[in-house]
């Protein structure tokens, strides 16, 4: 997936929208942040145009199958993007995923760790040596 010119300018954009954020389902939450970061860096929407509708958990289950026919964000991100990189070749701006206690979420990298939406509005940075799997954006 080619990058727009300035996107580094655009994960800066993306990063300011949804640092204060708190996490809500289908407005600010990992699904979303991810669509935004991808889309602000490539130019392209990559569930084109579909509009996910969702509200809780279950709500957000139903629209990943919908969508793509997957359960789970790492398949959904498997769909979209491809096969899961290594991260030794990370870059600023790649997906990737961690385990919280509430499950997998998806984050940015930003470096040598990842923000990930939180429930009261503040990013959690994960380090990469920590994240599950990358996607290369």
């Amino acid at each position: 997936m080619n990058r727009v010119v300035n996107w580094s300018d655009a994960l800066a954009v993306v990063l300011a929208d949804f640092g204060p954020k708190p996490f809500a389902y289908g407005e600010s939450d990992c699904v979303i942040f991810a669509r935004a970061t991808i889309e602000a860096l490539t130019g392209r929407d990559i569930f084109d145009g579909e509009e996910l509708t969702y509200n809780d958990k279950a709500g957000a289950l139903t629209a990943l199958k919908d969508l793509a026919r997957v359960s789970g964000v790492e398949k959904l991100m498997d769909k979209f993007l491809g096969k899961r990189q290594d991260f030794a070749y990370c870059q600023r701006g790649d997906i990737v995923s961690a385990t919280f206690d509430f499950g997998v979420a998806l984050g940015v990298c930003v470096g040598n760790s990842a923000p990930f939406i939180k429930g009261d509005g503040m990013f959690e940075r994960v380090f990469l040596k920590d994240c599950r799997s990358r996607w290369e954006v």
